[in-house]
């Protein structure tokens, strides 16, 4: 049960987050992209793939 609910949980966490449309970035500690959302990539006009491992903050 316990492992159904976080399933279900992490699955809604990854509709929200590619369906939102605000431009989310996610980043590691040290400011390296490790993640980036649809309106990401649409705003920006880069692919998740050019974007992820490029360090926004030095």
């Amino acid at each position: 049960v316990a492992e159904e609910a976080l399933r279900s949980g992490e699955e809604r966490y990854r509709e929200l987050f590619e369906n939102a449309n605000d431009v989310i970035f996610l980043h590691d500690l040290k400011g390296v992209v490790v993640a980036i959302n649809r309106a990401a990539e649409y705003l920006t006009g880069y692919t998740r793939n050019e974007v992820i491992g490029i360090a926004l903050m030095t």
